[in-house]
């Protein structure tokens, strides 16, 4: 382990009888998420531990150790390579363009409004095989124990033309068709994540479970859907609030739990975004990935085949909830509960790899500006989703969220 700062006693008796004012006394490595003066492997743990929603701080920023605007596990693997002095760069991924696109230069922090809250969100479920609504449950966010300090400042449908192009590789393996229904991603070995509309219907201030079985099939790398493998549904899970708040948007979201070992499928990784903004994120490729339905007025090869749109963050500064997320990636009806991630390029020593991090639930499409915002008659279209939080990172992961049952 290498200790990265070690003040000596003088100094810090000196920093003690000093006045009060805004004196820079620390200076934190980007690897000490934990603020201990040390890059050890508890820094790793520490994101790690965020990321599986065990606990989280208010300026989660500390754990975006390379600096890419979001917290993902490229961020762990940071660390691990300066611990063993190992080389690291890390770049986004655009598809379309076959090439790599360095992470933006932005100041500050701004957090996610929910960043600090301490409020838990309740979880209604329901089980496929009984078809009964079980028990409800409630998951409360645990501050981390560490050193809080902040890190010191330094002195739709389719939006336009149809480009969404079919989609080729690993990350296939990680989408499941919800037929009829929409479409849903893996994100653990018996976890699969989708929105709440696909399962829950709204009704006034309440709603109901959809009793009907989702029929489950995987993907192949080749975009294709595999019809003679089915997963088999147990549960169903939704937040609460997705039934009872008219802002409901942000609670679109829900996990479905299947008795099959998923363990051999890709699995999606959730992250968190800050500083979110069109001018921010003007140039990080964003995807949404998900099937064509036969309805759809357009040649395709075969029904159900995958593909992807890749967009921008369009400005979601609009009298809108924060935690929903505007591209302009292309998206159909069908995608309903696909994921909205990035593709980040790691390498480290002398290996390269890619991590495919979810920021977002694809919940909603053609949302026109002037909808959204009456004083602004703009022609624009995006889509939006549900935004990845400490609670999402809590709610998904099955050893933070002990209710998940297959």
């Amino acid at each position: 382990m290498r200790k990265v700062y070690k003040f000596a006693a003088a100094f810090l008796t000196l920093v003690l009888i000093l006045p009060f004012g805004n004196i820079p006394v620390f200076a934190y490595d980007d690897c000490d998420v934990n603020h201990d003066g040390y890059v050890d492997i508890s820094d790793a743990v520490a994101v790690n531990k965020y990321l599986a929603g065990v606990y989280y701080i208010s300026a989660y920023n500390r754990f975006d150790t390379n600096k890419s605007l979001t917290v993902d596990y490229s961020d762990a693997d940071k660390i691990l390579a300066q611990i063993v002095s190992h080389s690291y760069s890390a770049q986004f991924w655009d598809k379309m363009n076959n090439c790599a696109v360095s992470f933006p230069t932005v100041s500050g922090f701004t957090p996610d409004p929910y960043a600090s809250s301490t409020d838990s969100r309740t979880y209604r479920r329901y089980s496929y095989v009984t078809h009964q609504e079980l028990s409800s449950y409630s998951l409360t966010p645990t501050a981390a124990s560490f050193n809080s300090n902040s890190v010191p400042s330094e002195p739709r449908e389719i939006v336009g033309d149809d480009d969404r192009l079919p989609s080729l590789g690993a990350e296939n393996t990680g989408i499941v068709r919800l037929q009829n229904i929409g479409t849903g991603f893996i994100v653990g070995d018996h976890v699969i994540a989708t929105a709440a509309h696909n399962v829950y219907t709204r009704y006034f201030y309440g709603g109901y479970f959809n009793s009907a079985t989702p029929t489950i099939h995987p993907y192949n790398a080749n975009g294709t859907i595999d019809s003679s493998t089915t997963f088999i549904p147990i549960e169903v899970h939704v937040p609460y609030n997705y039934g009872y708040l008219d802002d409901f948007e942000p609670y679109d979201y829900a996990l479905i739990t299947v008795s099959d070992d998923l363990s051999d499928y890709m699995h999606f990784t959730l992250g968190t975004t800050y500083n979110v903004s069109s001018a921010n994120y003007s140039n990080i490729p964003l995807y949404v990935l998900g099937p064509v339905l036969s309805s759809e007025e357009f040649s395709i090869n075969n029904e159900d085949d995958l593909y992807y749109g890749q967009g921008y963050i369009v400005n979601e500064n609009i009298a809108a909830s924060d935690e929903i997320l505007y591209y302009d990636c292309d998206t159909l009806h069908g995608d309903s509960g696909a994921p909205v991630y990035t593709i980040t390029k790691v390498t480290s020593g002398e290996q390269t790899y890619y991590y495919y991090t979810v920021v977002a639930i694809h919940i909603c499409c053609n949302q026109t500006q002037s909808e959204m915002n009456p004083s602004n008659t703009g022609p624009n279209l995006w889509n939006g989703g549900s935004r990845i939080t400490k609670y999402q990172l809590q709610f998904f992961d099955e050893d933070s969220n002990p209710n998940i049952s297959y």
